[in-house]
């Protein structure tokens, strides 16, 4: 008998069934209950579904039809697609892949049974007995993008909320068209990430799609998200910090040119807003012939002094001796000075201020002055910043022929306070670039005494006055600006700091735009701005230590000083003095000489500055991009940045931010911090006015004010103006 293989049999069979018009049979297989994974989307992954019962031989992925139908009726539409792989597990087991088709769009999420049905490489057929469960999921889509609108040249995190979205750390991106570039996208969920986006100043405006992509799953929000007009960009560096030295803006107090008590509570409570880190005692050229010890200018000094110097000079000594006599008498301390109403040392202690002390090393010949002084000084429990020789030697060529003769005459004095254990520097005159009142070759001045030995000293005073009071007020404020680009850190780095030594401290004990003060704009609003970002700018200068701004006060025959009076009382009490050379009262409780004081607009852009400054113990490294420019006198003659920022690290960790603005323009700004936008929400301390000549006076005491409010970031900086923002 002849055998025959089982497949040939089959084959036969086969044959013969469908010779006699009768279907072979189809192999039925069985599915797993669930899909893997479970659910999906439309073209969106691979879903895989496992059988058991597969016919044995190869089965061709495009031999099988994957069919998928909503579970109940009517509840989507009903899409077939092919498998794009089929494995054998194990015997009879197998895994279809496949992908959910195009035609499977449901708005909800649908449970879907999903069947087979295919053959084998040699025709066999079979098909599923039953379905695997499978919810199809809706399109991934984004539902909001926060914040959803930025100004072009920000950089700033913003949040995308999806909807059956599946975002993935690593894989997930992100796109917001041509004008926005994207970097890191940080992934909280499936359903929320933050995308950092920096937008082009150049960009255009209006709104963008915004699309995230992972993998082959694609959402897009088309304009779900607005590029805004492009602002000026502040950004503040918190890793890159610089120790700032305490108290950093002071005050020059030429008290005794003027018939104000320091300790006038009306006087203190002007003082006390401008939080002033230190007040320079007993003032400028009246100390030249001021007796500290006597707490009055000395006559025989006086004419000592006389056939060396101009009128000018002696017209202020004898106005200080005059002054200084209808007051009382100008003590350094309680307990020095004779019998004055008031004196320094109440006064800077009750502001919680430091001392910065000139000694008069022109005709003081008293007997060990400087060490006592110095001991008076311990006993107040004055802390004084720097001991002064000798203001502006430069200025006098027939008293102090050369720099080394001011420098040999002054060595007997410092060793006097080095000896009666000053914890203070020792410093001299240096005469530097910007006393434009002066006389002769600053640079010969300055040459000599970085040649002259011993060098004794361990701290260099400076003044800063770069208008001599003949200039327009579009001239003066375009050589300020000149001064503020190229005369403050660059002039400190290229000039004074290798001319003194990178350590050795500096201390500029007076400055202002005009020595003189004669003219009107030391009293304008741009005068404020410049003293306020001069200052700003080189509170991250290396070398400078303290700046002192000059005058605290001053008579009203002058525009410069920082607090104004209605009535200096000037002509009162050299009239009382006419009569009686000895007459002398306490001004402040004095009801003929009751002071009325207001602040001038140079005293609220220093009080707004101040109230960062003089809170801090490090600045910040900090840019500005963008924004209008202002035009410069002088240096390369490039207009400069309209608006300056410089951050500060408060003492009790809060953020300081101070910015000025020199232009007529309001300045929209946004605020970074690191690199990203900062905090949506600042209180903020501002002046500006519409004009730079804006001053306060007599009769309208309020027209240039200090606003207090709270601004969201980005922001609008006022035209002329000085702002303090802090969080």
């Amino acid at each position: 008998m002849k055998h025959f293989r089982p497949l040939a049999i089959s084959a036969l069979l086969s044959g013969s069934l469908l010779f006699a018009g009768i279907a072979p049979a189809v192999t039925q297989v069985t599915l797993s209950n669930l899909t893997q994974p479970s659910s999906g989307q439309a073209l969106v992954g691979s879903v895989s579904v496992t059988g058991e019962g597969f016919p044995s031989g190869t089965i061709p992925p495009a031999n099988v039809t994957v069919t998928l139908q909503p579970g109940t009726v009517g509840g989507g539409p009903t899409g077939t697609t092919l498998a794009t792989s089929v494995a054998v597990i194990s015997g009879t087991r197998e895994r279809v892949v496949f992908q959910i088709p195009a035609a499977i769009a449901v708005s909800t999420p649908t449970v879907y049974k999903v069947t087979i049905a295919g053959s084998t490489s040699t025709g066999v057929q079979f098909r599923s007995r039953n379905g695997s469960a499978l919810t199809v999921i809706p399109p991934a889509r984004i539902i909001s993008v926060s914040p959803n609108s930025a100004n072009a040249a920000l950089t700033l995190p913003v949040v995308i909320t999806g909807q059956y979205t599946n975002f993935v750390q690593g894989t997930t991106v992100a796109s917001f068209g041509p004008y926005i570039s994207v970097g890191a996208v940080t992934v909280t969920n499936a359903t929320t990430a933050t995308a950092q986006i920096a937008i082009d100043p150049a960009a255009a405006t209006g709104p963008v799609t915004v699309t995230v992509a992972t993998g082959n799953q694609q959402a897009s929000l088309a304009g779900g998200f607005t590029i805004d007009a492009a602002v000026a960009v502040v950004n503040i560096t918190t890793t890159a910090t610089t120790p700032l030295p305490p108290g950093f803006s002071g005050f020059n107090d030429p008290n005794l040119l003027t018939g104000v008590e320091y300790t006038d509570p009306k006087y203190i409570a002007m003082i006390q807003p401008m939080k002033p880190g230190f007040i320079r005692f007993p003032g400028g050229t009246e100390s030249m012939a001021f007796d500290w010890q006597a707490g009055h200018e000395n006559q025989s000094w006086i004419n000592e002094l006389a056939p060396n110097v101009d009128s000018f000079v002696l017209g202020d000594l004898d106005l200080a001796q005059s002054l200084t006599q209808a007051k009382g008498g100008v003590c350094f301390t309680a307990t020095t000075g004779g019998t004055c109403y008031a004196n320094y040392a109440d006064l800077v202690n009750t502001l919680g201020a430091a001392a910065l002390v000139d000694f008069n090393g022109w005709t003081d010949t008293n007997p060990g002055s400087a060490a006592n002084m110095v001991a008076a000084a311990k006993a107040a429990g004055l802390n004084v910043v720097e001991w002064e020789l000798t203001n502006e030697p430069y200025m006098y060529p027939k008293i102090f022929h050369t720099a080394s003769s001011y420098a040999a005459s002054q060595n007997s004095y410092a060793q006097e306070i080095f000896s009666a254990g000053a914890s203070a520097p020792v410093g001299v005159f240096y005469q530097g670039e910007f006393m434009n009142f002066g006389t002769g070759n600053y640079q010969a001045w300055d040459n000599g005494m970085a040649a002259y030995t011993p060098h004794y000293w361990n701290a260099v005073s400076m003044h800063v006055y770069p208008i001599n009071g003949s200039m327009t007020v579009s001239q003066e404020e375009q050589t300020l600006n000149g001064v503020l680009a190229h005369g403050t850190n660059e002039y400190i780095a290229a000039y004074v700091a290798p001319l003194i030594g990178a350590d050795t401290p500096l201390f500029i004990s007076e400055m202002n735009s005009d020595g003189e003060g004669a003219a009107g704009f030391p009293a304008y609003l741009y005068n404020g701005i410049f003293l306020a970002e001069y200052i700003a700018r080189m509170s991250t200068a290396s070398n400078v230590k303290r700046i002192a701004v000059h005058p605290l006060f001053l008579g009203n025959d002058f525009s410069q000083g920082i607090i104004r009076a209605v009535d200096d009382f000037q002509s009162y009490l050299l009239g009382q003095l006419a009569n009686d050379q000895t007459y002398s009262t306490n001004t402040a409780t004095n009801p003929d000489t009751q002071f009325v004081f207001y602040p001038s607009a140079n005293a609220l852009t220093l009080q707004v500055l101040n109230a960062a400054v003089n809170s801090s113990t490090f600045t910040w490294a900090t840019t500005v991009a963008g924004g209008p420019t202002v035009p410069i006198l002088g240096y390369d003659g490039n207009p400069i940045p309209a608006v300056f920022a410089q951050g500060y690290l408060g003492a009790n960790g809060t953020h300081y931010l101070v910015i000025t603005n020199k232009s007529a323009a309001p300045v929209p700004l946004g605020v970074e911090v690191n690199g990203t936008l900062g905090p949506g929400s600042m209180t903020v301390s501002y002046v500006s006015n519409p004009s730079d000549t804006a001053q306060n006076t007599a009769t309208d005491q309020t027209a240039v004010q200090i606003v207090n409010t709270t601004w969201t970031n980005p922001m609008t900086v006022g035209p002329y103006s000085v702002t303090t923002l802090q969080w």
